[in-house]
């Protein structure tokens, strides 16, 4: 039996922030045994590996000219094989105001199905680890647009199927549009995440969804579609279910967590990008019907009433 373990990618990030910059219930003067909070994934289809880590009670965010005590190894348990972590700065937005933060980065290749140890040591001998499982490989997922031209456009269903998947760890898309008349290059993007809904179908994970309604009732003014991404992520074995856990027991250290002698979580993944270019050019040659129900109804919701 397929199951559908609900984690997105947002909500391991704020995880992150909670655990990064979150003092627990810690005396800061007591010895603690917990050392780093921990954040990202390893995914078997990246050419590179980011891993943010930081002292498991600072903020977040570090100051200038303060490097972390931290030498990070990666040691894959099936080979043998072991691989230094290197250091870098990188800059973000934290309430519009730019803050850096440390990210461990390598290009070391990670295998599907693949076991690995993540060290974390101090110039004192103070360790954190975790140990990651890599999900095995699997098929692109199939995208399907009957063709149901007889039916209204609202009513017009797509699907996406998911096969050779336990854990399903993201699955979003992400629509590249522009107002009419405005040039390509100030496209705009609308992420619309439909992890929630994938449910089991017999051997495989599936997802129904209108692409009329689920598009043109999100973005407003019936804007020209240029292009249709699907993202998709399969978790490892041990991928938590992040969907059911609340913001505030994400807060607590020790309640998500693999890292031992630390918080946080790093898990395994394979991620997968494609273009769904039938659903594209479906959705285009359906804006004139956006632009006709909106211009004739004083409220343009009334043209999106079929939401699934």
């Amino acid at each position: 039996m397929r199951s559908v373990v609900a984690g997105s990618f947002a909500a391991l990030l704020m995880a992150a922030l909670l655990l990064g910059g979150c003092d627990t219930d810690f005396d800061p003067i007591q010895e603690s045994d917990l050392h780093f909070s921990v954040f990202g994934f390893l995914d078997a289809a990246a050419d590179s590996q980011f891993i943010r880590i930081t002292p498991v009670r600072d903020s977040i965010a570090l100051t200038p000219g303060r490097p972390i005590d931290a030498a990070v190894m990666l040691e894959d348990l099936n080979t043998g094989r072991a691989t230094t972590f290197r250091d870098s700065l990188f800059t973000f937005l934290d309430d519009d105001e730019e803050r850096i933060a440390y990210n461990f980065w390598s290009p070391e290749p990670i295998e599907h199905e693949a076991v690995y140890r993540l060290t974390m040591a101090r110039s004192d001998g103070a360790t954190s680890a975790a140990t990651i499982t890599l999900p095995p490989a699997y098929p692109d997922p199939e995208l399907l647009l009957p063709e149901q031209r007889d039916t209204p456009v609202p009513s017009f269903t797509a699907a996406i199927r998911i096969n050779g998947v336990e854990r399903l760890a993201d699955l979003r898309l992400v629509f590249t549009f522009r107002l009419p008349g405005e040039a390509p290059e100030n496209a705009q993007t609308l992420t619309v995440s439909y992890l929630d809904r994938v449910a089991v179908l017999s051997n495989s994970l599936g997802l129904q969804f209108r692409p009329y309604n689920e598009f043109f009732g999100r973005a407003r003014g019936c804007p020209i579609v240029d292009d249709v991404q699907v993202l998709i992520a399969a978790g490892g074995p041990d991928w938590p279910d992040f969907l059911n856990i609340d913001d505030e027991t994400l807060a607590l250290a020790d309640a998500v967590t693999n890292v031992e002698n630390g918080v946080g979580f790093i898990g395994g993944v394979s991620r997968k990008k494609l273009s769904w270019n039938a659903l594209r050019n479906f959705l285009a040659s359906t804006q004139p019907n956006c632009v006709q129900c909106t211009s004739f109804f004083r409220n343009p919701d009334l043209c999106f009433r079929n939401n699934p």
